[in-house]
């Protein structure tokens, strides 16, 4: 049973690695923490290290807290990066409407349940209810 529990415990500190490398990956490459939480990496290093301690010392598994030090020092690398790289710069603007998004898929979106509307309906515009 322990040897089912420590391959699962590996490959959950697996994917959590793999969840890690892209975002350091993105933020290094961008040189932006835009979008990157400081206290969700101060949660995530938390976290490991409690686990760390735990699997080091209580559950005398060294191997399960060698990927917890390794998704530590991610999560670690990950907070000073949030603090070192600047967010970005431009900021949206506070009043901007939801149909004004300059995102491609919701204005598709958005065009799509219009032509509905009017086929089922006749009207060309939706109104609010």
């Amino acid at each position: 049973m322990n040897e089912v529990i420590t391959s699962i415990s590996m490959l959950a500190v697996m994917i959590g690695v793999t969840g890690i490398v892209p975002q350091l990956v993105t933020m290094l490459r961008n040189r932006s923490s835009t979008g990157q939480s400081k206290l969700g990496w101060s949660l995530g290093f938390t976290a490991n290290l409690a686990l760390a301690f735990v699997n080091a010392f209580g559950n005398h598994a060294p191997v399960l807290a060698i990927g917890n030090v390794l998704s530590l020092s991610g999560c670690l690398v990950a907070l000073l990066l949030a603090w070192r790289l600047p967010e970005e710069t431009e900021q949206a603007p506070v009043d901007e409407l939801v149909t004004d998004l300059h995102t491609g898929e919701f204005a598709a979106l958005r065009d799509a349940v219009i032509a509905e509307h009017h086929r089922r309906t006749g009207e060309l515009e939706l109104i609010a209810a």
